[in-house]
């Protein structure tokens, strides 16, 4: 009887984890929608630190909020039997998948006091095993870096604080582009300290 509730209990928890990831996959399709080249190139026409090189989309916020919102904290128990996926779109136009985890950079009294300062995350590729992500999506858009075999892919809004339109493109075709914004305003100005700090370091290391 023990052996037959055992099984039971790990073909529940593989159904479970099956509907899960299924359910992430279907909702990642509408995350990202391409901008034609040409109307790309209009609107990052008059940005001088612009790439060499990219592919600009636009992005599904509150669809994006929604999965990351339902990810796993990491080193959780839950992140050893469930898949949060996401897409992220890459400069050769195409999509690649990752399953994520939530991961805290900055002080849990820093982010008890700013909450939208702690939705910072990290991934692994699903489609290339070689990928790994760390991404956030705070006040100021979102952004996400992929290290992997092919190079370094960043996911950038196309002007500081700009969180509708995003661009795609390897490191190695970029100018350096600052995140900074001046503010007067606490949160905002820890922010830009925070991209300062985490994810300035990771960009340029």
């Amino acid at each position: 009887m023990r052996l037959n509730l055992s099984r039971a209990l790990i073909f529940v928890s593989i159904v479970v984890t099956a509907f899960v990831g299924a359910s992430a996959q279907r909702g990642t399709k509408a995350l990202w929608t391409e901008i034609p080249p040409s109307q790309a190139d209009n609107n990052l026409a008059e940005i001088n630190s612009r790439p060499g090189a990219y592919r600009m989309f636009q992005m599904n916020g509150p669809a994006m909020e929604s999965l990351l919102i339902d990810a796993p904290e990491e080193f959780s128990a839950l992140a050893d039997i469930s898949q949060q996926i996401i897409t992220l779109p890459m400069p050769d136009g195409s999509m690649g998948r990752f399953s994520i985890e939530h991961s805290l950079v900055v002080e849990p009294g820093l982010a008890a006091k700013y909450p939208e300062l702690g939705r910072t995350y990290r991934g692994r590729g699903i489609d290339d095993p070689t990928a790994s992500v760390r991404l956030d999506f705070l006040p100021g858009g979102f952004h996400s870096m992929i290290l992997s075999a092919s190079g370094t892919v960043l996911v950038d809004p196309i002007e500081p604080g700009q969180t509708g339109d995003y661009i795609s493109y390897f490191k190695r075709d970029a100018k350096e582009l600052s995140p900074f914004s001046c503010s007067f305003d606490e949160k905002d100005e820890i922010e830009s300290m925070f991209y300062g700090t985490w994810w300035g370091s990771l960009l340029y290391r």
